[in-house]
């Protein structure tokens, strides 16, 4: 089939690699593996791009001029607010990961026209975004669709002693549960640390006060955090196969999704998602899992570190949910979302 994907507002400059979140990132990822699948895949960018280092994928081919638009498409999959209206396709799909995104989209466009996919089954599963009053209300049709990320299920790295954290909105307040608790396990256990979106970290600080204490903090630290902006996502995944845990106190971040994926598991924390998602295995495990006491949280973050075989038992227990992002199942949910609507 001939796909046309929507990259407006990305710079493509390291093909696939380049980085990018949410929706990007989903679509780039489901380009590849359609390309590998022997689907053409048009992917249109709103400025000059290339492959950069990585090697370029069959199938695959990186454009931003207009005239691609004026070709008949099977599929349109967009990734952002504002759909090209110039685009044919037979089928036509809004990647979201949240309902907020869909009703805004939903004003200048008819939802009928569009099938909304999103990658979040097991959040939906447990009362989150898409809930069936919101699908009735709207009248949206909305299928899931998961995000790529491996052909297999990776082990955990039983060497590993880094813990990640995935800074998508920064450290609010230095009193904060989540960055008290890693200035605390940093404090305790001899492990490296890496902050992903670095960028991030100081945006959402309250003042200048916190944001001193929050610099001061983390100078005191035996080991200082490696800061990192934006990567490539090749290089994101070789974190993914050094690291232990990947905290992710902020909004859902795809990342999470990957890291489980690829045998990185988030330690446990009061926040809503997590409670949502992993309530049902944390408490399973862990001693008061969503404390909001210190030292009762870095006793648990500390177990995962130092306990190799508890690791693996939690490990195998979140990897359950999250088989429908291996290859095989990813693309049987594509197909059958073909079925559905291609009469």
């Amino acid at each position: 089939m001939k796909i046309f994907i929507d990259l407006h507002g990305m710079r493509v400059e390291q093909g696939l690699w380049s980085p990018a979140g949410s929706e990007f990132r989903q679509s780039m990822n489901w380009a590849k593996l359609l390309a590998e699948n022997g689907h053409e895949i048009t992917c249109w960018c709103s400025a000059p791009c290339g492959w950069g280092s990585m090697p370029p994928v069959n199938n695959v081919r990186l454009v931003y001029t207009n005239e691609y638009f004026n070709t008949d498409y099977d599929i349109f999959i967009n990734t952002h607010l504002n759909p090209n209206k110039n685009v044919k396709a037979r089928l036509k799909m809004q990647m979201s990961f949240s309902i907020g995104a869909v009703n805004a989209f939903s004003y200048d466009f008819n939802v009928n026209e569009w099938v909304v996919v999103y990658p979040l089954e097991q959040l939906n599963s447990k009362g989150g975004f898409f809930s069936k009053e919101e699908r009735a209300l709207n009248n949206y049709k909305i299928e899931f669709l998961p995000l790529p990320i491996s052909n297999e299920m990776r082990s955990s790295n039983p060497d590993s002693n880094l813990l990640l954290w995935s800074c998508k909105t920064g450290v609010q307040r230095s009193d904060e549960l989540p960055f008290r608790s890693m200035i605390e396990f940093l404090k305790k256990y001899n492990v490296e640390s890496t902050i992903l979106q670095s960028q991030n970290f100081h945006m959402y600080n309250q003042s200048e006060s916190d944001r001193n204490k929050v610099k001061q903090e983390l100078a005191s630290l035996p080991r200082q955090p490696r800061m990192l902006n934006q990567i490539d996502y090749k290089d994101v995944l070789d974190l993914f196969a050094t690291a232990r845990l990947n905290l992710h106190s902020g909004a859902w971040g795809l990342n999470l999704t990957e890291s489980i994926v690829r045998g990185v598991l988030p330690p446990p924390i009061n926040t809503g998602v997590h409670v949502s998602m992993f309530g049902h295995i944390d408490n399973k495990f862990y001693k008061e899992p969503y404390s909001q006491d210190v030292n009762v949280v870095v006793e648990n973050w500390g177990r995962l570190i130092s306990d190799k075989s508890f690791y693996s038992e939690v490990l195998s227990e979140y990897q359950k949910d999250f088989q429908p992002h291996l290859y095989a199942s990813c693309m049987e949910h594509f197909n059958n979302i073909l079925k559905k609507y291609f009469n």
